[in-house]
This record gives C-alpha cells, structure tokens and sequence, in this order.
C-alpha cells in the first residue's frame, strides 16, 4: 500500500483529504500538508519531510500531490523525489485524490503517478459544452423527424 501526502497553499490540502474521507469513509496512511506564506523554507521543508515519513511508514512508496507546478509546495517536494519510492503529481484535485485511495493497493508507484494525472484531466470539464452539445443533436434529430413526417 501506498502513503500520500497533499502539500498546498493555506487550508486546500486538509480540504481535499476531508472531501474524500466524506466519500470513501477513513482513510490511512494520508498526510495534508497547509502551507501558509510566514513560513520559512525550513519548516515547509520540515512539515513536508515529516508528512512523508508519517505516510509512508511501512509503505511501497509515497505519492506527493502538490497544488500547482512551480508553486512552492511543488518545488520543495520535488527534493524529495526518489525513483520508485516518491513520486510527485501536481495540479491536485479531487478526482485525483479519489482515484489515488482506489487504486493505490494494486499499481506501481510509477503507473500509480499515471493514473492520478489522467484522473486529473478527466475530471476537467466544462459540463456547458456537453450539454450544449446534446441539444444540439436533439435538435437535429427532431428536424430530421420532422422533414421525414413531411
């Protein structure tokens, strides 16, 4: 099993950890980590460091979820990569949060890491176009029923 740590600016991270634990139930070996801007790179680097040792104690390997790219939760984790045993995804959201608690017993760290950034993209959408879309057709239709009435 996998540990995860989510590192964000202010609250984000404590946000998305109790938004899947209202969908999933508990969950385990999971840190959030709320980065505030009065703190220093030496305790962001301490708080982060001491996420993944909380998480990943007795562990395969620990996902860091960060909140964007070259934001500083992203570029002080990124010193904690370590091929097979950290890996580091950003942009997190729900989704991925979500996907990462469903599949973390069965993939590799690395096609865990995949997986969570797919399920990121997949879960943003803008729902206008679909539906728009749909009335389109259903438009459509309703005019190709109508001259095949005629």
């Amino acid at each position: 099993m996998k540990g995860l740590v989510i590192v964000t600016h202010s609250v984000l991270s404590k946000g998305l950890l109790m938004a899947a634990e209202a969908i999933l139930g508990p969950v385990d070996k999971a840190e959030a980590i709320c980065l505030q801007k009065e703190d220093s790179v030496e305790r962001i680097n301490t708080k982060i460091r001491d996420g993944i040792a909380a998480a990943g104690e007795a562990t395969d390997g620990v996902i860091v979820m960060a909140d964007m790219f070259g934001g500083t939760p992203c570029n002080i984790s990124l010193a904690y990569l370590q091929n097979g045993r950290i890996e580091v995804v950003t942009g997190v959201n729900l989704p991925m949060v979500l996907k990462f608690f469903q599949n973390r017993r069965e993939s590799s760290l690395t096609r865990l890491a995949a997986d969570i950034r797919e399920a990121g993209r997949e879960g943003i959408t803008v729902p206008g176009d679909f539906l728009r879309s749909q009335v389109s057709m259903g438009s459509a239709g309703e005019n190709s029923a109508a001259r095949n009435r005629e």
